[in-house]
This record gives C-alpha cells, structure tokens and sequence, in this order.
C-alpha cells in the first residue's frame, strides 16, 4: 500500500493542487459576477432558461418598489426612535406642566405601540444604561 492511500492529507499530490486551483477559480468566476449574473446562475441551476429569465425580469420589475419601502420603513423607524426624545422631556418636565406631560405621554405611547406592532426595538431613553433599564422594569 502506498502511503498516499493511507494519509491523503500528508502529501500534496498533483490531482490535489490541480483541484484546489480549480476551486480557486471557481471562487473567483463567482465573485467577479455581477448580482443579476449569479442570482440568475442560483436559479439556472434549479429552473429551466425561460423560467429563470421570468423569474429575474419579476425581481427587476420590483426593485424600485422594495427601495421605496425600504426608504418607508426608515423613516418609519426613525419616527419610532424619537421616543426616546419625548421620554426624556416627560422625565425633566415640571410637576405643575401637566398639559405638557400628557401631551408627551400621547406621543411616546404612540412610537412605542407602533415599534411592538412593527417588532421594532422600543428602546429605552437615550443616556439609560441597560442595567437601569432592568431596574426600571423591575420597580
């Protein structure tokens, strides 16, 4: 018995460096391709040419609509993240303002029931640790 047969890890054969080299390129010709190129390679492999073709052409006709809800739910989560604004202003507001108050209270209940509705984080006040979070929670 030889001993490549025994421990083919030992030894760099040829065929081993030949496929390692074929590997590499492989890696490279994947990520030389543009997004349609290899989306369209995934599909190929799984789907007939026409298939694939429709299949890109539907992804393509969406993109300007996923960017516009993409750019929707930032501004989205940029409302909800004023909360913390607004929880510091009920924080530091006065014991005799209480039209102030409310009116807050109104607005950080609002972002933080739209953040759960949406499984956005709620957040905590910007300044507050977390483990005074924990403590707030907790009292």
């Amino acid at each position: 018995m030889s001993t490549s047969s025994q421990n083919p890890t030992s030894n760099s054969s040829p065929e081993r460096e030949a496929a390692k080299a074929r590997v590499r390129a492989k890696v490279d010709a994947a990520s030389a391709m543009s997004a349609r190129e290899y989306v369209y390679n995934l599909l190929s492999a799984t789907r007939t040419h026409a298939e694939a073709e429709a299949m890109l052409a539907e992804i393509e006709a969406n993109a300007p609509e996923v960017d516009r809800l993409r750019a929707e739910l930032a501004q989205v989560a940029e409302f909800c993240a004023t909360r913390a604004e607004y929880i510091d202003a009920i924080n530091n507001c006065s014991p005799s303002n209480d039209h102030d108050y409310w009116r807050w209270q109104r607005h950080a209940e609002s972002r933080r029931q739209l953040s759960q509705t949406l499984g956005l984080p709620v957040g905590w006040p910007a300044g507050y640790e977390q483990d005074d979070a924990a403590k707030a929670v907790q009292s």
